[in-house]
Formats: structure tokens, sequence, C-alpha cells
């Protein structure tokens, strides 16, 4: 790709979007050390995490002339009672779409919904973004 499409936009993931989730999460867990995992989890797998953040927590999608280009969700960050205002961030972008800007728009739209919803740190790796 060169640029984003003329046609993008972000939106909250649904459980349909399990199969297009696991297709770019796949490359990470065989091609890289980034995700932790030795194997891709099946579409079947990456359904459950999805259902259980998006009850109480955003997973976003980015739409890309109707093609999913990438996913950013995030999750708690410790058990804890005093952690119970910030978050673990995650985002992971298809390699055809990757420098295109993609990862940045699905960061910066989950952590203004995250502040609108109260929470105070979003961590993402060893980097912090802090809200207030």
């Amino acid at each position: 790709m060169h640029g984003l499409p003329m046609t993008s936009r972000i939106r909250l993931a649904t459980l349909a979007d399990a199969n297009e989730i696991a297709r770019i999460y796949a490359p990470f867990c065989s091609e890289t050390a980034i995700s932790f995992e030795d194997a891709a989890p099946s579409v079947d797998e990456m359904a459950r995490p999805v259902q259980q953040i998006l009850q109480c927590l955003p997973w976003l999608i980015f739409e890309g002339e109707g093609a999913v280009l990438g996913y950013a969700y995030a999750g708690g960050h410790r058990e804890r009672p005093a952690y119970r205002w910030s978050v673990d961030t995650t985002v992971y972008v298809a390699p055809q779409a990757q420098r295109e800007g993609v990862g940045r728009r699905l960061y910066l739209a989950l952590l203004e919904i995250l502040a609108m919803m109260g929470y105070y740190r979003a961590l993402r790796g060893r980097d912090l973004a802090q809200f207030r």
C-alpha cells in the first residue's frame, strides 16, 4: 500500500471479525516474538477474547476499502483495586498496511475512548499513555 485507502473507518469489533483478527495476528505468532505465542490461535480461540473484552472495554477495527487492516483493544492491567483505572493496550496491523498510519489512528481512537470511559493510564509494552 502507498497511503491509507480513500475509504477507511474505525469501528467497534464484533464476533464476526474473529476470522480477520486471527488472519492479522497469525504472522506475528509464527514469524516474530512479539505475541509470545508459538502457534496462531484458531478463529474460535480468537473469538473468545473478543467477546470477553467487548463486555467492558473497546476492541476497535480499522477498515480500508472494506478490508480489515488492523485492530486495537484494551484489557485489564492488574487485578488489585488500585489498578482499576489502568489498562493494557494492544495494536496489530496487517503487513500490507504497516507504516501507513493505521496503528497510530487506532491508538488515538482507543485512547480517546478510554479517556472518556474514565481510565487514567493506558500501558502499551514499555510505553505509558497518561490521560490526566
